[in-house]
């Protein structure tokens, strides 16, 4: 036998049902999602190129300097003859494994 209720109660039943989430939620969470996985992306695919860049002192002298993320090397005030030798022994050591 069927219990009865009346509309009421079964209009109160019915709310107890979680609401869909709504739109702005799923977009926040989409937009975290994208956020999170491009940090992480950045993270682990990391560039393992060697960055290079110039500098200028007070008196008008151009000097390069350069990180190397796969040997954790930095250096500094070089000049670009120099940065293009340690450049090219790097490669050359490089090509040797």
């Amino acid at each position: 036998m069927k219990p009865s209720m009346n509309r009421s109660e079964y209009q109160r039943l019915e709310l107890i049902v979680p609401p869909k989430w709504d739109y702005k939620v799923r977009k926040l969470i989409s937009k975290l999602l994208i956020v999170t996985g491009r940090f992480f992306k950045q993270r682990l695919f990391a560039c393992q190129e060697t960055r290079v860049w110039r500098t200028g002192d007070e008196e008008g002298n151009i000097w390069w300097s350069a990180y190397d993320p796969v040997l954790d090397c930095f250096i500094d005030r070089l000049s670009e003859e120099q940065m293009r030798n340690w450049l090219e022994q790097r490669h050359l050591n490089s090509d040797a494994e």
